[in-house]
Parts: C-alpha cells; structure tokens; sequence
C-alpha cells in the first residue's frame, strides 16, 4: 500500500505542471498568478510583523477580510495573504484588500 501512495504522489507531482497548463489555457487561472501554484511567488516578504492570511475558499477570505481591515488600520503591521482561486482574487481586489 505504501508503494502504491508513493507512486501516485509522484504521478500526481508529475503531472501538476501539466494540469495548471490546462487551468490557464481554459481561463481558469489567473495568468498572471498561476506561477504561484508552482512555488514562485510575486510578491517579497515585507519587513517588520507579518500576519499571512490563507483562504482556499470565497467564503474563508469573505470572512477575514474583517480581519485584514482591523489589522491594516495599525501601520505597524503588515498583512499579506495567498489566493489559488481566480473567484476569490477578484473578491479581494473588489473589497481593495
């Protein structure tokens, strides 16, 4: 059993490339985001106190946005957050967050 789950991790490993390929051919991803889902990231870690928000869903980010708005007002912390979804990066740019 364990042979099997290495082989599929590494099928699956494999194969991502070709799949978020697929995603941004069919619109599906953000072209100018989809590197991100490979590990490159587009933005620099900023300095001083960081709180890194994660949302893997419209409905988590809608719920912190509250959050990052509160934080925000302080200006000795930063916030920085992470999107997969094309739905919620545009959310978050119309809620200018």
């Amino acid at each position: 059993m364990f042979l099997f789950y290495r082989i599929l991790i590494n099928l699956i490993l494999l194969l991502s490339p070709i799949i978020i390929l697929i995603r941004l051919l069919q619109k599906k991803e953000d072209p100018l985001r989809f590197k991100e889902k490979l590990g490159f990231f587009s933005k620099k870690k900023l300095k001083g106190k960081l709180i890194w928000f994660h949302g893997a869903s419209v409905g988590e980010i809608l719920s912190v946005i509250p959050l990052i708005k509160n934080y925000e007002k302080d200006k000795s912390i930063k916030t920085r957050g992470e999107v997969f979804k094309k739905e919620v990066s545009k959310i978050l740019q119309r809620y200018k967050v």
